[in-house]
């Protein structure tokens, strides 16, 4: 017992790194009798010659959780499976591309929204309670793609686009735009939304309509130049600026046509920019004044040659086209009773008397341009043309005729012609399209 504990004084000291002069017969003996400390168990219960084996077993033991910690993070970073083509790119999720218009939701406040966005909740002042965010970005849309304008006139629904376009571009700008946001909230049909639009502009004619947006639509397109995004409600400096690239750009009389397009959109759509002279102040019409000054002095237009008159004639006895012949008949009869184009399309009456060979067209305007006190306004112009000129046939009975069969009344006299459909339309021949057809 004494031998076994002197060994285990020598081992522990050993390993505490002192200087132990043991015998080379007992080296055995004393590894032995440390590795039975080691394990907690006695040296008999264990042979000398496992001692080699338990020494290795305890180095691998010490060596393990290095290894572990390695071979965890190899697991770790290792990827599990091969990447498939499937698995990135366009072919991932083929499903997840985002479309190119904006799908159409429904408003997420309903009546609520619509309410806030009624002319009614709008004050004196020009502020208006406008409607959430997220109604009125569905409403836009849905605006946007709803066909409010539905007309056959053409010339009229350019001119109405364009008007709707600048509107909606901030509804919440005019009186218009911001009852067209509330019907949209409301989800109502195309047919109720666009009757707001057209309503408005029912009592101007289509030449109108056509020079105003023109005007407006020129303007709008120098506001995107310059970063303005509501052409509509404009600063005061902004419009000086369009004033001064009008000067070197437009017209002389262009700068005067804008003004009077704003006066017609202020007060028409009802825009909420404030009274009309902070927009149009004092050097702005004086801008406008001082351009259409320079405008060139009215002279009178050459007359028609024979020629030319003769040519008229023949297209209403053989022309190929019976738009042509109408027009071209009309036209005879402007010249041969020296009236205005404007006042022989008010009509009350229209006859033709043919004797020995001569040809009468008599006819009685309602309203002429003279006409400035009450008392003329109510009396008839007659008026009476030569159905021959200088053509071998009277085209007055042709002409008559035709108008017959086309149904012609007397007001309009001449209805204005579609290119596209190829179809008369109700409103009467406006003077622009009287000189596109000349």
């Amino acid at each position: 017992m004494e031998d076994e504990d002197t060994a285990a004084s020598r081992f522990l000291r050993s390993v505490d790194g002192e200087t132990v002069d043991t015998p080379d017969d007992d080296i055995e003996e004393t590894l032995a009798v440390g590795a039975s400390v080691a394990v907690g168990k006695s040296s008999a219960a264990r042979p000398p010659s496992t001692l080699s084996v338990d020494l290795l077993g305890s180095q691998q033991s010490m060596a393990t959780p290095s290894t572990s910690v390695f071979d965890s993070w190899m697991i770790l970073n290792r990827k599990t499976l091969p990447s498939m083509p499937w698995n990135s790119g366009i072919l991932k999720d083929p499903f997840a591309f985002p479309l190119k218009r904006p799908r159409l939701s429904p408003p997420v406040f309903g009546m609520q929204a619509a309410i806030a966005a009624s002319p009614a909740g709008s004050s004196g002042s020009g502020a208006t309670t406008g409607p959430p965010t997220m109604s009125v970005d569905f409403s836009k849309r849905r605006l946007r793609i709803a066909r409010l304008i539905q007309t056959e006139d053409h010339a009229r629904w350019e001119a109405l686009r364009k008007v709707k376009v600048l509107v909606l571009l901030n509804p919440t700008s005019s009186e218009l735009g911001t009852t067209l946001v509330a019907n949209a909230a409301l989800l109502k049909d195309d047919k109720q939304m666009g009757s707001s639009i057209l309503d408005t502009f029912s009592a101007k004619a289509t030449s109108t309509l056509v020079k105003r947006a023109g005007s407006l639509w020129r303007f709008a397109r120098f506001c995107s130049t310059r970063g303005v995004l509501d052409p509509l409600n404009p600063h005061e400096s902004t419009v000086y600026e369009y004033m001064q690239f009008l000067k070197v750009h437009g017209s002389p009389t262009s700068a005067h046509d804008f003004l009077q397009a704003w006066r017609f959109i202020y007060h028409t759509v009802g825009l909420k920019c404030g009274p009309i002279e902070t927009v149009l102040s004092t050097r702005i019409c004086g801008a406008a004044d001082g351009m259409f000054s320079a405008k060139r002095k009215l002279v009178q237009a050459k007359p028609l040659t024979t020629r030319m008159v003769l040519a008229l004639e023949r297209i209403v006895l053989i022309g190929p086209y019976l738009n042509w012949r109408l027009i071209a008949g009309h036209f005879l009869l402007c010249l041969g009773s020296c009236s205005r184009f404007a006042d022989s399309i008010r009509l009350d009456s229209i006859t033709f008397d043919e004797w020995g060979g001569l040809t009468l067209i008599e006819a009685s305007e309602t309203q002429y341009k003279t006409a400035t006190t009450r008392e003329r306004k109510s009396r008839l112009l007659p008026i009476l043309c030569l159905g021959r000129f200088f053509a071998a046939e009277s085209w007055g009975p042709v002409w008559m005729r035709l108008r017959a069969e086309a149904g012609f009344g007397t007001d309009p006299s001449l209805c204005a012609f579609s290119e596209i459909t190829s179809t008369w339309l109700t409103r009467s021949m406006s003077t622009q399209v009287k000189l596109r057809s000349s």
